[in-house]
């Protein structure tokens, strides 16, 4: 059955391309080629060993009719050749298409999920700064503000060693502004 799928130019089908992986189709491709290869190599065979059959008669013709039909039948034998090394190399070309198609779509995919995954922590680290309220101009001017009337003495400045985490900054100003 699969010699006379690879003849006449069909492939397998597969069953569900979500699950392959690049090295699967690539292991599939090099399957896939020995199997038209090996299909090919009977027909070149048997075309070779007729040829060779015909040059054998061809040497012990005697008359010009016997040798002008054997002339004949040895070019249609390798015009037969050169029909069956395109078909040979038009199967592999086309085996070879299909499966790079099939990786493109696999490798398509992946970079999909990887911009979708990347447009999430976009948004995620936007979310972030909206809920972070140092980020927001009238914290900062609140800050500043506060922060210029506390008396020097009370108390120490925490955004110096802890920078703009949110918490901190947001109970330093809430102390500030108690006290």
């Amino acid at each position: 059955m699969l010699f006379f799928l690879l003849l006449f130019g069909s492939t397998v089908a597969v069953a569900n391309p979500k699950d392959k992986s690049p090295e699967d189709i690539l292991t599939e491709l090099a399957i896939e080629i020995k199997a038209i290869n090996t299909v090919f190599y009977v027909l070149f065979d048997n075309a070779i060993n007729h040829l060779q059959q015909l040059n054998n008669e061809l040497l012990f013709a005697k008359t010009i009719e016997e040798k002008v039909t054997l002339l004949l039948q040895k070019d249609k034998i390798n015009t037969e050749l050169q029909a069956l090394q395109r078909k040979n190399e038009n199967d592999i070309s086309k085996v070879r298409y299909l499966k790079g198609l099939q990786i493109i779509k696999i490798l398509y995919e992946k970079v999909l999920s990887l911009d979708h995954h990347f447009a999430s922590v976009r948004t995620l680290s936007e979310i972030n700064k909206m809920s972070n309220p140092t980020q927001y101009p009238e914290y900062i001017k609140l800050r500043e503000l506060i922060s210029s009337k506390k008396d020097k003495k009370t108390g120490f400045d925490l955004t110096s060693v802890l920078g703009t985490n949110t918490i901190v900054s947001v109970v330093q100003t809430f102390t500030k502004m108690m006290g």
